[in-house]
């Protein structure tokens, strides 16, 4: 009855159909487990001319705004650099804090070349005012365009205002996607030493471990973690977590939901006890596969009750919740639970 009552709640007219779906996420490592499908939101790419805002949003943007004019460029090496500096020939200002939404918005849309140029065009005007953060997303758009050697020359020029903790985080994250294990850990090292210990950068390089199935450091890190009192968030204990599904560690993830549960400033979340779930089922134990799935539903809905404060958080709830019932019927479907799944 749940998984029926799980595809009555996600399915519409213009979905896929649910059995298709399921199919889809079949397509998840099951060594890995489901870090990946937790851990990263997929994002649509729109056509050239289309508008970088919301299909939700009832707000449109200007049609001759500096926005309008880049989303419009077909080819962002030549075209971009002509459109900003026209845009200043005009008389126009160009306000670094909205250059740095129309970036944020094309990295949210997977167009990085051309988040880049509009990065290197104000890294060009406006060096004197540029902030780590901003030196940051340029160097990971440089690693998306050109590359990580690019991206490396890149950190080495900066002065050492900019090659500060952003900066460094920014690198590791690159090298933590490329799986470069050996520079990773190099860097990390570097942060340790400029005492850099955020739970961000942590979490990197339990990603990186988890990936590349050294869970013996993974093991080290997580010591190292509790004895400097590094926090530990919902990200970093479901990549632990996780962790525990890839080394069959029944007992250690038993465990650690029992520490996520009790730490004071940790909110449960469905992921958690889907990889519980996932974990469960690498042991054959159905049983507590479906008391955890159970409580996954429930936050589930939780969240989605939740989001529902206007039209554009309620689709945004629903999408999310869309998703998270959708891998949670795959977890159904491997336990056999084929009379579940009937629509």
């Amino acid at each position: 009855m749940m998984a029926r009552n799980l595809l009555r709640s996600f399915t519409s007219p213009s979905s896929l159909n649910p059995v298709t779906k399921i199919k889809n996420y079949f397509s998840i490592d099951r060594n890995l487990g489901p870090l990946s499908f937790f851990c990263s939101t997929a994002t649509a790419v729109p056509s050239p001319t289309s508008s970088p805002s919301s299909p939700d949003s009832s707000e449109s943007v200007p049609k001759d705004s500096l926005f309008a004019r880049l989303v419009r460029v077909r080819k962002p090496k030549d075209s971009i650099p002509q459109v900003l500096q026209k845009w200043v020939d005009e008389g126009r200002e160009v306000d670094l804090d909205n250059v740095r939404i129309i970036i944020k918005s094309f990295r949210s849309y997977k167009r990085y070349s051309y988040a880049l140029r509009v990065s290197e065009w104000i890294n060009g005007i406006q060096h004197s005012k540029l902030k780590p953060a901003d030196a940051a997303v340029h160097l990971d758009l440089i690693a998306k365009v050109h590359g990580l050697e690019q991206a490396e020359k890149y950190f080495e020029s900066l002065p050492d205002n900019l090659r500060v903790i952003q900066t460094y985080g920014a690198l590791l994250n690159c090298y933590v996607k490329s799986k470069s294990l050996r520079k990773a850990e190099e860097i990390m090292q570097k942060m340790r030493q400029l005492g850099y210990n955020k739970t961000l950068s942590y979490s990197g390089m339990l990603t990186l471990y988890v990936q590349t199935r050294k869970l013996e450091k993974l093991d080290s890190l997580v010591q190292e973690m509790d004895g400097k009192g590094i926090p530990f968030d919902n990200f970093s204990y479901n990549i632990w977590l996780n962790a525990c599904v890839v080394g069959s560690d029944i007992v250690g993830m038993e465990k650690l939901l029992m520490r996520m549960e009790a730490d004071p400033v940790i909110v449960m979340q469905w992921n958690s006890y889907g990889i519980a779930a996932n974990g469960y089922l690498k042991a054959g134990d159905f049983k507590k596969a479906e008391v955890v799935l159970k409580k996954s539903e429930r936050l589930i809905e939780q969240a989605k009750a939740t989001g529902r404060t206007g039209s554009k958080a309620h689709n945004k709830a629903d999408e999310k919740a869309g998703q998270a019932y959708e891998f949670l019927l795959t977890l159904y479907a491997t336990m056999g639970r084929k009379d579940e799944i009937r629509c």
